[in-house]
């Protein structure tokens, strides 16, 4: 995103949130679920490309908070994102492994390992 958007020149703030969101969001939660087990400064790394981004479509300085223009651009933050989907996902496995007692172990077990970050 660095690279074609310049301060006098390059695409506007709705092209560049555009493809934030097309292209390099999705890469970023395809292993959400993952993250939330990982170290912490693993986890904020994600949250470090989303702010770099925002900070690039807004053409906003460092210093601007991070909270300020993730609700300005109407996106969710990457970490609530990542813990909604682990929930949706624990929430299917849970009812697809129902029928087992081994099953309903391994999905307490996941739900411990999420909520206890």
């Amino acid at each position: 995103m660095k690279d074609f958007s310049a301060t006098s020149w390059g695409p506007k703030f709705d092209c560049l949130i555009e493809f934030y969101t097309k292209y390099i969001k999705p890469k970023l939660e395809y292993g959400s679920i993952i993250y939330q087990i990982a170290s912490k400064t693993t986890q904020k790394k994600p949250e470090g490309i989303q702010s770099s981004a925002l900070r690039i479509a807004f053409r906003a300085r460092k210093t601007t908070p991070v909270t300020c223009l993730i609700s300005e651009s109407g996106m969710e933050n990457l970490e609530e994102r990542s813990l909604i989907s682990g929930i949706k996902h624990l929430k299917k496995t849970n009812s697809t492994e129902k029928k087992s007692s081994s099953g309903i172990l391994r999905a307490e077990t996941r739900t411990t390992v999420i909520f206890n970050k």
